[in-house]
């Protein structure tokens, strides 16, 4: 029979297909509401899904988020430096609450969770941020932890379509009182501000969701209008 020959030339073209290699610069959960069959796709560096047959997809956006060290190691060191002190107990349970209330915001409104860590240097500020962040990316700059040394638009462009992944911004000293204010607001509320485009349409709005944190040497309310 032809069965020889088609699969022969099947064979032959498997050389030619195309393999398709997705990328994606989103992180956290994906957006929108959780579908009615309980589908879920978390985008970190790679793409997490209980949707059978999905496609693979790594990250390529602008986070040190790709894996580094064992599982093992990182469980071992939570163990033997975290686990006791409840400062850091805390900023650890911080940094997977992003997932937990990313989810929710799926299902019921929320904002988005601000924590503002302070004190004088030396104090543990950072040592608690990178906990936080340790499970998910780099613990440092360059990764999940930035300054607040930028525009207003790049800080919201940095979190921009994050739904569930810890990000931290350090040393909130650095800005003036009414910038401060604006920003946290804009943080907590989860979406960018309505903007034209060049027709003059309204473009689309970037969201994200989860917890933010911030670190600095004296209370925010100081920085705030109140």
């Amino acid at each position: 029979g032809n069965e020889n020959a088609v699969a022969a030339y099947l064979r032959i073209q498997e050389n030619y297909v195309k393999q398709f290699e997705y990328r994606h610069k989103t992180l956290g959960w994906k957006s929108g509401q959780v579908a009615e069959d309980g589908a879920l796709t978390y985008y970190h560096f790679n793409k997490y899904t209980n949707i059978r047959n999905s496609d693979v997809s790594e990250y390529n956006g602008g986070y040190k988020i790709d894996p580094a060290g064992t599982v093992e190691a990182w469980t071992e060191a939570v163990q033997s430096l975290v686990i006791g002190h409840i400062p850091l107990e805390f900023a650890l349970v911080c940094g997977f609450a992003a997932v937990i209330n990313a989810l929710m915001q799926k299902l019921i409104p929320l904002e988005v969770i601000i924590i503002h860590i302070y004190g004088e240097s030396s104090s543990g500020k950072t040592s608690a941020t990178q906990v936080a962040v340790s499970g998910f990316g780099r613990p440092g700059k360059g990764g999940l932890i930035e300054t607040w040394n930028s525009t207003f638009n790049a800080m919201m462009k940095s979190i921009a379509n994050n739904h569930g992944v810890p990000i931290v911004f350090d040393e909130v000293s650095i800005k003036t009182n009414a910038n401060l204010t604006a920003i946290i607001y804009q943080l907590a509320e989860g979406r960018e501000k309505k903007r034209l485009n060049v027709e003059i349409d309204f473009r689309e709005q970037a969201t994200w969701s989860g917890l933010i944190m911030f670190t600095g040497e004296h209370p925010i309310t100081e920085k705030t209008n109140q």
